[in-house]
C-alpha cells in the first residue's frame, strides 16, 4: 500500500479541520435559533396539579402481601405435619 504524500496529507487534514469547524457553525446556530425563539406562555406560571397514579404501587403490594401470606401458611402447614408426625 503506498505512503501519502505531504499534498496529500495536508488536503486531508484541511479537510478534516474544515469538517469539524462546519460542526461548530451547526451547533452555534443551533443554540442560537433556541434562544432567539420565543416561547408563547412564557409569562404564564404553570398552574396545572399533578396527580401521582397510586394505583400501580398498590396493587404490586397487594400482590406481593397475597405471596407472602400464602408461603407464610405453607410454612406453618409445614411445621404442624412435621410436629405431629414426630409425635407420631
Amino acid at each position: 500500500m503506498p505512503k501519502k504524500t505531504k499534498k496529500q496529507k495536508i488536503n486531508a487534514e484541511l479537510r478534516r479541520k474544515n469538517f469539524l469547524l462546519n460542526q461548530v457553525k451547526k451547533v452555534e446556530n443551533l443554540e442560537y435559533q433556541l434562544k432567539k425563539t420565543p416561547t408563547k406562555y412564557a409569562d404564564q406560571q404553570d398552574t396545572t396539579i399533578k396527580v401521582k397514579d397510586n394505583t400501580e404501587d398498590v396493587s404490586y403490594f397487594n400482590h406481593d402481601f397475597k405471596k407472602s401470606l400464602i408461603i407464610v401458611a405453607i410454612i406453618i402447614a409445614l411445621e404442624i405435619v412435621i410436629y405431629f408426625g414426630t409425635i407420631i
